[in-house]
């Protein structure tokens, strides 16, 4: 969502000089991928240890 918001930021402001720089795209789009995969991987993390760890008890259970 955030990257999408600063595509969007980057588009429509061309005529600011810091967004016409293709550099200054590359940067933020970069820095926004970075984020936003970093918070997708602790959330998928988080999941899977939750998800182990209730599977592990329905096993204690079933055992």
């Amino acid at each position: 969502m955030i990257q999408f918001i600063f595509l969007f930021i980057c588009k429509n402001h061309e005529h600011l000089s810091i967004f016409n720089n293709q550099h200054w795209q590359n940067f933020f789009y970069n820095i926004t991928i970075f984020t936003v995969n970093r918070y997708l991987l602790y959330v998928i993390v988080r999941t899977w240890e939750v998800m182990l760890k209730e599977f592990s008890d329905i096993l204690l259970i079933i055992g």
